[in-house]
């Protein structure tokens, strides 16, 4: 009786692959070389803002944990981190601040509207890249990403500092 059984199962296998067409596979996708960015205006190389760190409307945000930005960063920056971004009263941790928030955070800093934004973190962009999408969602539209971040500029010879800038509110 087991033989019986074990032989319908083979007969339905059989069966089962006969008759099936092969499936081609799929062709492999075409790569191709991007030579530019698609929105190159949010991004700043880092040899681009040694020329230019020193002008009066540039403000230069370091998004990270405050303990890397007291140990080195690029000299005039100032510190900001998830937490400055974010809404403390919401009941959802990590959602970002109201656009008054935001306002009030940045004139605090001594930011104002005419200053263009330069962000930076040590993860490849990946923390100040939140920040950026902030901003822009909340229409501040000169905001620009150090490309590569931190080591772009420490490859670039950046200088760095431990100082911290104070600059006065804007009211």
């Amino acid at each position: 009786m087991i033989w019986r059984s074990s032989l319908l199962v083979v007969l339905i296998l059989v069966g089962a692959c006969r008759g099936r067409e092969e499936v081609a596979a799929p062709a492999p996708l075409q790569v191709t070389e991007i030579s530019e960015y698609a929105h190159p205006e949010s991004l700043i190389e880092a040899g681009e803002l040694l020329a230019i760190q020193d002008h009066e409307h540039v403000r230069i945000i370091d998004f990270r944990e405050r303990a890397a930005f007291e140990q080195e960063h690029i000299p005039n920056a100032l510190p900001m981190w998830r937490s400055d971004i974010e809404d403390g009263a919401h009941h959802v941790p990590g959602m970002m601040a109201s656009k008054p928030e935001m306002e009030k955070k940045l004139s605090d800093l001594g930011l104002s509207a005419s200053d263009t934004l330069i962000l930076y973190d040590d993860q490849s962009g990946v923390n100040a890249a939140r920040l950026w999408w902030v901003l822009r969602t909340y229409g501040f539209n000169k905001v620009r990403l150090l490309n590569g971040g931190l080591q772009s500029w420490k490859n670039a010879q950046g200088p760095l500092s431990a100082a911290t800038e104070t600059r006065p509110a804007n009211r």
